[in-house]
């Protein structure tokens, strides 16, 4: 199912709170880097980018460059 920005937040920070009652130590999450928007939101809800891969995809002569963000110790 694909979310929209928002709802994906919404989403995940009950998936984080889900996770911490269970001791779960981190929640990962990938996004595109072209997607600031996203990206943005999830810095503001204590995820911290940890990797970089770029030239993961291809559209037309643009080159895709996806980061991965972990959801910080302390969620």
């Amino acid at each position: 199912m694909i979310r929209s920005s928002s709802s994906h937040l919404k989403y995940r920070i009950q998936r984080s709170k889900v996770a911490k009652q269970k001791n779960i130590p981190v929640l990962t999450v990938i996004i595109c880097e072209e997607n600031s928007r996203n990206i943005n939101l999830f810095v503001r809800n204590s995820f911290i980018k940890c990797a970089l891969h770029k030239k993961v995809g291809k559209n037309g002569s643009s080159l895709f460059r996806v980061g991965n963000f972990h959801s910080s110790p302390k969620y």
